[in-house]
C-alpha cells in the first residue's frame, strides 16, 4: 500500500463535499467501482485540510482509510494503519 492516495470519482467527491455529515454509499465508477464507502463527518486536519475517516467495504473485507480533499478539489483516500485521535 502507498501513501500517496487514491483519488474518488468525481461524482463521488462531489457528495463528499455537498454532505459534511456521516454517510455511506457504493462506489459507482473507476477503480473501485462497487465497494461500499462509508465516511464520518469531517474534521479539519493538523495540516489544515478537510479529511474525513473512511471505511471501504468489499465482500466483507474492511479496510481503513482517512479521505481527504485535496488542492485540486478532489478527495483522496490515504491508507490509515493508525488511527490518532
Amino acid at each position: 500500500s502507498n501513501n500517496t492516495g487514491s483519488a474518488l470519482p468525481v461524482e463521488v467527491s462531489g457528495i463528499l463535499t455537498e454532505s459534511p455529515q456521516d454517510l455511506s454509499l457504493v462506489i459507482p465508477s473507476g477503480p473501485l467501482m462497487g465497494k461500499s464507502l462509508s465516511v464520518g463527518s469531517t474534521y479539519f486536519a493538523a495540516s489544515g485540510r478537510q479529511c474525513r475517516k473512511a471505511d471501504l467495504i468489499d465482500r466483507n473485507i474492511e479496510e481503513r482509510y482517512v479521505a481527504c480533499l485535496s488542492e485540486s478539489g478532489k478527495w483522496v483516500l490515504i491508507q490509515a494503519n493508525i488511527w490518532i485521535g
